[in-house]
Parts: structure tokens; sequence; C-alpha cells
């Protein structure tokens, strides 16, 4: 009851900030980013676990957000203008079908190399290994010798991403096709990998179902409805997935529904109690200027300039709530939420500057990119990261990768405006001397 009441009155200043907004896509990804930030920061509510300044502070997030996305939507305007005006005529001069299949052709290899080389694996395709979250864990923080070809691919195919979702939008109005092909890179990158968390499962078809949300409007209850009939089924999978990628004997029988929706509610939720909360009474925080040295650096490729010293704030958040050091024997990384992160950053007085700050990062997202029809597929692959990576793992499991895999979509956009510049000087010039 006490979470109605939350998603009731959260929907107050979500509501508002959509109506009259121009471009469906802005306001569908405002909508499944606020659906997934009440679900993760708010479900908590009315636990005895959770003190009160959690909950004023809760509101104090949306009401931030919604206040600088509202201001900075309309500040960025002739942003967006100009931004659908250059994409427009840079895609449908250079994007033909060919050069499209082509980048998902290439996009498909590069997911294959790590399958190929430094060791030929490519027999695993046929028997895929088994998930194994232990020895993923084992190794995260073991100091790897970096190969410069695999580097060099890795890096090829981030560069690639926003133009393989983008080819995506061109391949099949019913969505069949760009399901199969995300299916299939998924599938590359677990058996590469051997092993792929519910949530890279969530991240990685998400984009299918913002593009039926968005292309068929008049069907949008009937997908709601198909959404909610199926969750349970859903959570019993993933339940079901998180034992097995332990223990390989595991068999779906031993569990039932409604057990299974209960269990992973409260392990996708229950962050905010062991984590956030702790996190917050600790009065632990970041050195903000590592934390600012590590947003400045974040475009540059680590294989050309090495590690740069800055915040690692999960990381840093991990070793305060277990009191262990990073690599030591049971570490790992832990969620912290959006909350718990704002406040670990900006202290108890500030901490709605991060809800601002994101507030600015979405309005020139959705400027930049949600206006397009041709964009679909990719401000779904954004949201999905949004919705899931940003509301659980914070900042720095969103903000690296629409900084680093959006990169040449920025350089686009600046080659357009740079060259516009200069055509108007230069005709300022010409009519000058005539």
């Amino acid at each position: 009851m006490i979470f109605l009441v939350v998603v009731l009155l959260s929907c107050i200043p979500f509501l508002f900030l959509m109506k009259n907004r121009r471009g469906e896509m802005a306001n569908s990804a405002i909508l499944f980013f606020a659906a997934a930030y009440v679900f993760y920061a708010g479900y908590c509510i009315g636990d005895d676990a959770i003190p009160a300044y959690y909950v004023w502070m809760y509101f104090a997030f949306i009401i931030a957000f919604c206040v600088s996305y509202n201001f900075t939507f309309k500040v960025f305007k002739g942003l967006g203008a100009s931004a659908e005006v250059y994409y427009n005529d840079f895609f449908s001069k250079f994007f033909r079908r060919r050069i499209r299949v082509g980048v998902i052709f290439c996009y498909i290899s590069l997911s294959l190399i790590p399958l190929i080389y430094p060791e030929f694996k490519l027999g695993l395709l046929l028997n895929p290994p088994e998930p194994d979250l232990a020895g993923v864990f084992g190794v995260r923080f073991e100091v790897v010798e970096t190969n410069a070809f695999v580097s060099l691919a890795s890096l090829m195919k981030q560069l690639l991403t926003p133009f393989f979702y983008i080819s995506l939008f061109g391949e099949s109005r019913k969505g069949a096709k760009q399901l199969l092909l995300l299916a299939l890179v998924f599938y590359l990158e677990y058996v590469a990998s051997g092993y792929k968390s519910r949530g890279q499962l969530i991240v990685s078809f998400f984009p299918v179902l913002f593009y039926f949300w968005c292309t068929f409007p008049k069907k949008r209850f009937v997908i709601a409805l198909c959404g909610v009939a199926l969750l349970p089924f859903v959570m019993l999978l993933f339940s079901f997935y998180e034992i097995y990628r332990l223990d390989s004997s595991a068999s779906v029988s031993e569990f039932g529904v409604w057990s299974s929706v209960d269990h992973i509610l409260r392990t996708e939720t229950g962050f905010v109690e062991f984590v956030g909360v702790p996190l917050i009474q600790s009065k632990a925080y970041v050195d903000l200027w590592l934390y600012m040295q590590w947003i400045v650096t974040l475009p540059i490729p680590k294989f050309i300039i090495g590690e740069v010293a800055g915040a690692r704030i999960n990381t840093e958040i991990s070793e305060i709530i277990l009191g262990a050091a990073r690599g030591s024997q049971g570490f790992y990384i832990v969620l912290p939420g959006l909350i718990a992160e704002a406040n670990y950053i900006y202290g108890p007085f500030f901490f709605w500057v991060h809800a601002a700050t994101l507030g600015v990062l979405f309005a020139f997202l959705f400027r930049m990119f949600g206006t397009n029809p041709r964009f679909t597929f990719l401000v779904g692959y954004i949201v999905g990261l949004a919705a899931y990576n940003l509301n659980r793992g914070g900042i720095a499991s969103f903000l690296p990768l629409v900084v680093n895999q959006l990169f040449l979509m920025y350089f686009i956009y600046l080659a357009y405006k740079l060259r516009l510049i200069a055509l108007t000087q230069g005709n300022i010039a010409l009519r000058g001397n005539a």
C-alpha cells in the first residue's frame, strides 16, 4: 500500500515533465527511466529498516531532476533542431542499405574476435560454457597483460555501437530481424566471456521493446498488458538463472512462481537497505577533485595513455561497505543506487546536484537523438542503460558508455557545425569583398 502511494506521488512531477513535450521518444524515454527509478529507489520505502530522511531525499531527487531536465530541455531546443538537420543530412547521404548491412556485419565480426584471438575458441559456439560467475569475479581484479589487437578491436566495436543500433532500424518494421541480430550478438558475447548477467540480458533486448512502444503507440496498452502478464514468469527464469550460475545442477522445477517473484524483488531492491543506507550513515565522501578528473578523462582510450588517477566510485563504495580492499578475497562490487551515490559524491546538503546533473545530461541526449525515428533503437539502448545500469550501479555504470560509445555521433554533429560556421564566414567575406 505504501509503495502505491509512493508511485502516485512520484508520478506527479514526471507526468508534468512529459506534458506537451515534442517527440514521442523523449516522452517514452523519461517514462521508462521514471518507472525504473520508482521501482529501484522507491520500492523499499515503508520498510522498517529505511530511515525517514531517505524518503525526503527520494522525492527531493525527483524534483531536482525534473526541474533541471525541464529547464535544460528548453535551453537545448536549438541544439535539437540543428542535430536533427545534420543527422538527417548525414545518414540520408551516407547510410544507404549497403552501408547498414556492412555495419551490422562488421559489428558481429568484431564480436567474434575474442573467440578467435589470442585463443581460438570458435568450437564453444556449438558447445557453450556454463555461466561461471565465480570465474568472472575471480579474474576481475587480476593484472592482465593488455593485447593491442584485442584492445583495438574492442575500441572499434565501441565506436561502432551507435551505428549498429541505427542500422537495425531499417531492417524490418516487425522487429523479428532486429531481435535475431541482438540475440546473436548477445550469444557471441556470452560465449566469449563465459557469463552474462540478467541485467545485461535486459539491456541487450530492451531496444526492441522500446521500438515497439514508440512505433506502435495505439498498441501500448496491449504491450503493457503482455508485459505485466509475463513478468512473473520472467522473474521465475531470472531467479533460476541466479542460482544456476552458481550451481549448474539446479532445476527450474525447484522454483515456484511467487517465491521467485519475491526473491527477485528482494534481490533487485535490497541494495538500498544493505548498501545505500549504510553508505549514507557512514558519512564517507568521494574526493571531488578525483571524481572530476575521472569524468574529464573518460573519452581518452586507456590503452593509449594507461590508467589515469581518478575516483573509482563503485570500487570505493564497495571497500567502505565490505570493509575489504579491492582485489582481496571475498571482495566484489556492490550496488549503491542513485540516492546513496548522490550523497557520497556531493554530501547530504547538495546530493540533489547529482539529480540536476543527470537532468542536464538526459536533456542533452534526448535533444540530440530523441526526435529522429531512425535513432529509435539507439535511444532504446541508452534508456535501457539508464533504467537498469544507472539506477542500480550509479553514474560509473552509465556515463562511460554514453560518452565513449557515442563519441563519433558527437563528432559528426561537431563536424557539421564547424562546416556551417566556415561556410557562413566565407559568405560574409565574399560579400565584404564585393
